[in-house]
């Protein structure tokens, strides 16, 4: 907005910084965005640091699905905007078995954590799978990640 107001000004010079610094912070928001969507074994991560009192009101929504046996929250390490914590939900599911109970999918349970979760800080969820072995040891390595049990 402030590259076009120039331009109508008659100030390119001035326009061209501004379109500039727009760019420069799209590339780099487009970066921060891949770094965050990225969780491996290799990820750093770290305790959420979140109050206890937000802990205990996760932990209540997250006891509303039984699907869930156990639940760790952790934080990554952020190069790019760091100011802005990107959280990582870990997920142990467990069958739920019974009269007229459905099984949830791992891809629908994951959708209804990120919509339903009342949590104000950016997120991603994963369910814990054999595959994630090294990555839940990390996770459980953690002081106060457990949230949910």
């Amino acid at each position: 907005m402030l590259s076009e107001f120039y331009k109508s000004q008659g100030k390119i010079q001035t326009s061209q910084y501004y379109e500039n610094k727009s760019k420069e912070h799209y590339y780099k928001w487009k970066r921060s965005q891949q770094e965050r969507s990225r969780i491996s074994r290799e990820t750093l991560l770290l305790p959420h640091q979140l109050p206890k009192a937000e802990v205990r009101q996760l932990s209540k929504q997250l006891s509303s699905y039984p699907e869930i046996k156990k639940a760790y929250l952790v934080r990554q390490k952020i190069t790019l905007f760091p100011e802005k914590p990107f959280y990582l939900f870990a997920i142990a599911s467990q069958f739920v078995k019974g009269v007229g109970v459905e099984q949830t999918s791992h891809e629908e349970l994951i959708e209804s954590l990120e919509t339903e979760l009342n949590f104000s800080g950016n997120f991603q969820v994963i369910i814990l799978q054999a595959s994630h072995g090294q990555l839940e040891a990390a996770i459980r390595k953690i002081s106060g990640s457990c949230i949910y049990y």
